[in-house]
């Protein structure tokens, strides 16, 4: 028992000395080790990191621009397409305008034969009242006349003057195309035809249309005499150009121009009216858009 007293006596004593010297001599590991660890993992993490951003990736110099240009043809090839589909449909709608105007005047004329044809047994003076009815261009001029005599009322004397001075020119020259053909000036329909390249039975009222539409479209006014002359100068032209078919009505040619006569100055008269009723109504652009209106079928 004292041996076993007396051991752990020197075991206290050797550990008593021991621990404090252990405590100054083994160093800390916790605060020394350790932080020159994590220390030196920072560095070295702080090595491998790049010191600053990368630059972007440049584009190869020139692919914008090539960019661009592929889309600027694309464009103008888009642009190109389209224009030409537009004319091939521009083309196809005129050729079938052209057409069915073609058919339109020569199913007028077929029904003009069949009405006031030559070989039709009727009487003269029905056959001219008839007949400007297949000439829808001449009785547009006519009407035109008309509005264009109210458009001049201050400066005439009468509005129906000017209407009457161009059936009288008309029926003047027809006379000499019948009766006196050396008189008659080489004047024919292909003159008027021929214009335009025009296939219809008014052929002749183109000029007139053109001329006396834009007229009264652009309100021009004139003074009375040279008024007269114009109407005279579109009434002989009527007359002798091959426009009213003159020759196969040579026979009972009074009845005959009593008939076209009368028409036409129905139709001068109907002019003078509506140009009146414009006129009341305050609306004079309308008969502006008349006179662009007869422009426009000696141009169709």
């Amino acid at each position: 028992m004292k041996k076993i007293i007396i051991c752990l006596t020197l075991i206290l004593m050797f550990l008593g000395g021991v621990g404090p010297a252990l405590s100054q001599d083994v160093p800390n590991v916790e605060t020394e080790t350790i932080p020159q660890q994590v220390q030196s993992s920072t560095e070295s993490v702080n090595d491998t990191l790049p010191t600053s951003t990368p630059p972007a990736t440049e584009v190869e110099p020139g692919t914008n621009d090539l960019f661009d240009t592929i889309d600027q043809n694309q464009a103008v090839q888009a642009a190109e397409q389209t224009k030409r589909q537009v004319a091939e449909n521009i083309e196809e709608t005129k050729t079938k305008t052209q057409e069915k105007t073609a058919q339109f005047f020569d199913d007028l004329r077929a029904a003009r034969d069949i009405l006031v044809g030559e070989e039709k047994e009727s009487k003269p003076l029905l056959r001219g009242m008839i007949l400007p009815f297949f000439q829808p261009v001449f009785l547009l001029v006519m009407m035109t006349f008309g509005l264009w005599s109210g458009q001049l009322r201050e400066k005439l004397a009468a509005v129906w003057v000017v209407p009457m001075t161009v059936v009288a020119a008309m029926v003047t020259a027809a006379f000499i195309t019948v009766f006196i053909p050396d008189l008659r000036p080489s004047v024919s329909v292909g003159d008027g035809g021929n214009l335009l390249d025009r296939t219809s039975i008014d052929t002749a009222a183109i000029i007139p249309a053109i001329l006396l539409g834009f007229i009264v479209g652009l309100g021009l006014k004139m003074v009375p005499v040279i008024a007269f002359i114009f109407a005279a100068a579109i009434g002989l032209f009527f007359g002798f150009t091959k426009i009213t078919d003159i020759s196969p009505y040579s026979v009972d040619f009074i009845l005959f121009w009593m008939g076209f006569g009368m028409t036409s100055l129905i139709f001068s008269i109907f002019g003078l009216g509506l140009e009146e009723f414009f006129k009341t109504m305050g609306a004079h652009v309308f008969i502006k858009v008349v006179g662009f209106i007869t422009v426009l079928s000696g141009l169709g």
